[in-house]
């Protein structure tokens, strides 16, 4: 909790022994927005001396903490009061019948059921349920203890008491309704007013605005209450209007309409009618791991590379598909694999970085992965990954090593090999031993205690991304090549000036910031390993005067961090020969000439020189 939360609420009210701390929240819940983490992280250990052991005692308090929320709320949630009696009866009951036997809570839990059924008449079609509950409270507070247990064994009845809690209200509203509006300022009032008059009420009614230029959203504003929720998303498609309400709905069933639809006042509940009676309440499975894929006209790798995320041997995950405003058939190749847990989603182009921040706010998963459109996973990357991070409940990231691979799946090379555990700012720093955007498997909490992909660093958004997660956590390294990083042509990282731009803004940041500044002395070093990488890149694909004009540039930005480099003589000769060759010979001798300087030394040399250690 936020330390301005509770000034601006006070503390626990010493007054409800017992309930005090759910009065807290309550008043918190008023004013402040609450974020909730679908794990189970605490242990509650229940025995003879629990203060809500004595279920009168918490009975009374909890009545007053529900009366006091009730008294703040507006007529249009006092719907809701049978609803929260019943669950508070049913917890009650549920703890009246826990061991240790007790008969003064088992006298306590016959009068708890009453209150059950006053509040939800429904409950007494849970007949076995309620005989049961019934049965075991009535023997222990009508027979001596010894008696009742006695014929407890004899009769063999076996009766849990929190199958009471299932049948709990879960969530607030049973249906959401969902509107959404565009330019319909001279209907919205009479579509919303529709609504709001149902006779039929326990609903919330959530307007998607969807980037109206008329007086849509200022018409719909004056109608006031508390069950209307309006948010504006401009410039979405329909259809991802529809999904914006659906993430901020509360309801167990949805009805849509739009902004100029009416409904008669019976429509609500004649739906209700019928779905209570042939359809089941969502269930929401929360996957472990999130695995997101940016794709832009990608329809000739895609299904590869959503294979090799299927063919993992751990297999609860969810595979979220951002269409970045592909022109070619990418969508239909995803939707024709058919697999529940592959989800495909279409927005307009915004880029590598938008499209991953889209998918985490689609992810229900308690761990992120990501994978490029044409990358591949060996079958046992998630697994790893996955153990690594639970064995290390301190770390944040875990990492395995790359293989680069052509565009016909070729090895080309091995990546950096590099095993870093722990604190790994300082090694990010000076090389992004990470080499991807497809290797990590990073925790939810931990992306959002530090931010979503920066949309402003293309192609170098994860470098970012990785030095602020350093910054915060700790990193452990899977030491398995289980990446495999394709290179081609017309991957970003093949425009080498556009790399160098983003990179050095990265590096700025990140020695800019408070874990940075003790990391000053790394600077000319970092700059170094870059240049070095950056000349291998323009070395890769060396075809034009100009591409060697760059290159001569990042090579005597190597010199200028790093005067010994040039004390590799073969790799400095080879380097300065490409290029002269390129810049000054006709481009028909150049051809020749090539392959025979190749041979003093390989390219890839480059980086035997990088220095990935900092200390």
């Amino acid at each position: 909790i936020r330390r301005q939360a509770l000034t601006d609420v006070g503390g626990f009210d010493e007054h409800l022994y017992a309930a005090e701390d759910w009065d807290l929240w309550l008043k918190l819940a008023e004013k402040h927005q609450f974020s909730g983490l679908p794990r189970v992280q605490v242990l509650r250990r229940i025995t003879a001396n629990t203060v809500s052991a004595n279920s009168e005692q918490l009975e009374q308090a909890s009545l007053t903490v529900l009366d006091r929320a009730f008294d703040r709320l507006p007529q249009s949630l006092q719907f809701l009061k049978p609803k929260s009696l019943g669950n508070l009866y049913r917890c009650l009951t549920e703890r009246s019948l826990q061991p240790p036997l007790n008969p003064e809570n088992y006298k306590a839990a016959a009068t708890f059921i009453n209150h059950i059924i006053a509040n939800d008449p429904n409950f007494k079609n849970y007949t076995q349920l309620l005989s049961q509950a019934w049965v075991n409270g009535a023997t222990f507070a009508f027979l001596s203890t010894e008696t009742a247990q006695k014929l407890q064994q004899e009769l063999k009845w076996v009766f849990d008491p929190t199958q009471l809690l299932k049948y709990n209200y879960q969530r607030p509203f049973e249906v959401s309704v969902i509107l959404v509006a565009e330019n319909c300022e001279n209907t919205i009032k009479k579509a919303i007013s529709s609504v709001l008059s149902q006779t039929f009420t326990d609903f919330e009614l959530i307007v998607i605005d969807n980037g109206s230029t008329d007086r849509t959203v200022e018409v719909a504003k004056t109608i006031q209450d508390d069950r209307l929720k309006i948010f504006s998303y401009p410039q979405s498609q329909r259809l991802t209007c529809y999904n914006k309400g659906i993430e901020r709905s509360l309801g167990n069933y949805f009805v849509f309409l739009d902004g100029d639809e009416i409904w008669n006042s019976e429509h609500l509940s004649i739906k209700y009618k019928l779905a209570t009676e042939y359809l089941q309440p969502r269930q929401v499975h929360f996957p472990k791991i999130s695995v997101i894929i940016p794709i832009y006209n990608g329809e000739r790798t895609i299904r590869e590379t959503i294979q090799s995320v299927l063919d993992q041997t751990f297999t609860d995950f969810e595979i979220i598909a951002i269409d970045d405003g592909s022109t070619d058939r990418t969508v239909e190749v995803v939707r024709s694999i058919k697999d529940h847990r592959v989800k495909v989603f279409s927005y307009p182009n915004g880029g590598q970085a938008a499209s991953r921040n889209r998918g985490m706010e689609r992810a229900l998963g308690a761990y992120f992965a990501f994978i490029d459109a044409d990358d591949l996973w060996t079958p046992d990357k998630l697994e790893m990954q996955l153990k690594a991070l639970e064995e290390n409940p301190e770390a944040g990231v875990a990492y395995s090593w790359v293989d680069y691979i052509d565009e016909s799946n070729r090895y080309v090379r091995p990546g950096g090999r590099l095993n870093v555990n722990g604190n790994a700012y300082g090694h990010l720093l000076l090389t992004n031993f990470l080499e991807n955007g497809s290797n990590p498997l990073v925790r939810r909490e931990a992306i959002q205690k530090v931010g979503n992909f920066e949309e402003t660093l293309p192609p170098s958004e994860d470098w970012d991304l990785w030095l602020r997660l350093a910054a915060e956590y700790d990193y452990v390294c899977v030491p398995h090549a289980q990446i495999k990083y394709r290179i081609s042509s017309t991957s970003q990282s093949s425009n080498v000036e556009r790399v160098e731009a983003s990179c050095l803004r990265v590096l700025d940041r990140a020695f800019s910031c408070k874990t940075g500044q003790k990391w000053k002395h790394l600077k000319s070093q970092s700059l170094a390993n870059l240049y070095q990488y950056l000349t291998y890149k323009a070395l890769e694909n060396l075809h034009d005067r100009q591409r060697a004009e760059v290159a001569s540039r990042f090579f005597n930005t190597i010199v200028a961090n790093d005067p010994e480099f040039i004390k590799q003589k073969r790799l400095t000769l080879t380097v300065m020969l490409k290029t002269w060759t390129v810049k000054y010979l006709p481009p028909s001798i150049a051809d020749r000439l090539m392959p025979k300087i190749s041979k003093l030394s390989y390219p890839s040399e480059m980086f035997t020189r990088i220095r990935p250690i900092p200390f």
